[in-house]
C-alpha cells in the first residue's frame, strides 16, 4: 500500500522530478499523478504475448529502430505520461531517460480489466504523440489485434491472422499459441 495520498495534482515537470523518488509506479494524467494498478499486466498470458511480440520485433526491426519493453519507462503524450507494454523507437534516447518522448509505435496487451483504459483513454493519449505511426492493442484472451492510426483513431484495423508492425510481420499464432512449459 502506498503511503502517498492520491490523486496528486502537479505539473508535468514536478511529476517527472517526483516520480523518480518514489518506489511505486505512477502515471501522470491531465495534471494528476495516479498510481499504476498493482498487478497491471500480471498474468502469464500477458507476459507471454508481450515477450513474444518483443522478441519478433527485436529480431526483425532494422536499425536505427529497436523494440523496448515499457515496464521501466513512461511514454509522454501531450496530456499524460503512461507505462506502455512495448515501444518501437527509431531515434537516439539518452540512456538515463525515464520518459520516452517520440516512439514510432506503442503496443499494449489488453486484458479484460484494462479494456476501457487501453482502448479509450490510452488510445487517445498515444495517438496524440507527435510522430507516432501506430498504436497496437493485442487482446490477451483472444487471437485479435487492433491497429489504430493517428488519422483514423476511431476506425481501427482488426487483425486475426498476422499483423505488420513497422515492417515486421508477426503471425498471430506466434504470440498466442505454442507450448506452455507448465
Amino acid at each position: 500500500m502506498s503511503a502517498v495520498e492520491y490523486p496528486l495534482e502537479m505539473s508535468r515537470e514536478a511529476f517527472e522530478a517526483w516520480a523518480s523518488t518514489v518506489a511505486e509506479r505512477w502515471e501522470w494524467v491531465r495534471g494528476f499523478a495516479i498510481p499504476v494498478p498493482r498487478f497491471a499486466g500480471g498474468t502469464w498470458a500477458h507476459a507471454r504475448i508481450a515477450s513474444r511480440v518483443f522478441s519478433r520485433l527485436s529480431v526483425g526491426l532494422q536499425p536505427p529502430c529497436e523494440a523496448i519493453i515499457g515496464d521501466l519507462m513512461r511514454v509522454a503524450t501531450p496530456t499524460s505520461q503512461r507505462y506502455g507494454d512495448i515501444y518501437v523507437v527509431c531515434e537516439p534516447v539518452d540512456p538515463a531517460a525515464t520518459v520516452l518522448r517520440r516512439p514510432k509505435v506503442v503496443i499494449e496487451i489488453v486484458s479484460h480489466d484494462s479494456v476501457e483504459r487501453d482502448l479509450l483513454e490510452k488510445r487517445d493519449e498515444y495517438l496524440d504523440i507527435a510522430g507516432l505511426e501506430a498504436y497496437f492493442a493485442f487482446f490477451e484472451e483472444e487471437h485479435r489485434v487492433l491497429e489504430y492510426l493517428p488519422h483514423r483513431r476511431h476506425a481501427p484495423t482488426e487483425h486475426r491472422d498476422a499483423v505488420s508492425i513497422h515492417a515486421v510481420t508477426i503471425a498471430l499464432a506466434d504470440p498466442f499459441d505454442g507450448p506452455n512449459p507448465l
